[in-house]
């Protein structure tokens, strides 16, 4: 299976909503655990009929990553949660 997605690694602070917070302004369909610390919040848009996955992480960084309706959640969220997508190490 293959995606074509757009990722978006956020540094430290620059995302200052909490999942919680973020989850009240759009339409989140699940949260995980990303079993590093983080969770990964999903949600959808029917504006524009897309899926995406937030990876908030507990160093403050916020990776995310956007595709179409049809792609996988589960997809989404592995990307999301890549550790090679940091501004730190």
């Amino acid at each position: 299976m293959w995606a074509s997605v757009i990722t978006q690694v956020n540094a430290p602070g620059f995302v200052t909503d909490s999942p919680e917070e973020f989850c009240a302004q759009t339409t989140c369909t699940g949260t995980v655990s990303d079993n590093q610390g983080g969770v990964i919040v999903f949600s959808e848009d029917d504006n524009y009929d897309n899926r995406s996955a937030h990876n908030f992480r507990p160093n403050g960084e916020v990776v995310f990553t956007q595709g179409s309706r049809q792609d996988d959640p589960a997809l989404l969220g592995a990307v999301a949660s890549d550790r090679a997508y940091t501004f730190t190490r």
